[in-house]
């Protein structure tokens, strides 16, 4: 992982060209800048309930999505960029296999999930088969709104549909739970929510001592075998839930009926 020696835990406008240079040369840089630069934070208009996809039968007769299919499953930079409130959102990154975090990089390696979405460790042992996902932010606006959406491919739609209910179950177990994440000399305490559902979404959020006002989200939900995994940060912290679930069901709406 490419080290990101001195950058600060929140964008400033002096550090804002080289910051976006970062993130177009290293996919690693991006996931670190989406983590440590954004405060984590619940979402007030999540609500209880039975997750839209996560409660779709395996066995549901949709067909398999090949790795080709997956860039198709993924909306335009504009109309997440839509949803996220943020017409200057653009694809800084795209990648095509999982990113590898060191495990010591968090204090709790098992609740890496609670942190991260797309990476190696969050789907190591899952059988998962193939990846796809974007970067994005607002260069003019590091804060309003950044974000990494993903979809990755599974043998079988019953091993997508067991991927998420895990994550789900690791979840549970890292909430309230202090987690600190260390990237070179930066150094970011964290507090997950107990999981949610928004827009019928798997959604945890999670929230950063000391920090102003910035939010993320992590939505996560499967149909047939495909995996949408969506982050979601902005300095709206009562909005990310929404945006990543909104996100989410873009995706997977795009899954063959």
């Amino acid at each position: 992982m490419r080290a990101v020696t001195g950058m600060p835990l929140r964008p400033t406008a002096g550090l804002r060209d080289n910051r976006t240079v970062l993130l177009v040369r290293s996919r690693a840089a991006a996931l670190v800048l989406l983590v440590l630069a954004c405060t984590v934070a619940s979402c007030t208009t999540t609500v209880e309930g039975t997750a839209r996809y996560a409660g779709t039968k395996p066995s549901d007769g949709k067909p398999l999505v090949k790795n080709s299919q997956l860039p198709e499953l993924l909306p335009s930079a504009a109309e997440m960029g839509k949803v996220m409130k943020v017409p200057g959102l653009l694809v800084a990154l795209k990648y095509r296999k999982l990113e590898s975090v060191p495990e010591d990089a968090i204090s709790d390696p098992h609740c890496m999930g609670a942190v991260f979405g797309t990476v190696e460790s969050v789907y190591r042992g899952s059988g998962y088969e193939g990846v796809y996902g974007h970067r994005l932010l607002d260069p003019a606006a590091l804060t309003a709104g950044r974000m990494d959406a993903g979809v990755v491919t599974f043998g079988s739609a019953e091993e997508a549909h067991a991927f998420v209910a895990k994550q789900k179950d690791a979840w549970r177990e890292c909430a309230g739970k202090p987690l600190t994440l260390k990237v070179s000399n930066q150094q970011v305490n964290w507090n997950a929510t107990p999981p949610k559902v928004s827009n019928g979404v798997n959604v945890l959020s999670r929230t950063q001592e000391g920090a102003g006002g910035f939010g993320c989200a992590r939505g996560l939900a499967a149909s047939s075998n495909v995996v949408a995994d969506v982050v979601a940060c902005s300095d709206n912290s009562h909005s990310v839930a929404d945006h990543a679930s909104a996100i989410v069901n873009l995706i997977l709406d795009r899954v063959t009926s």
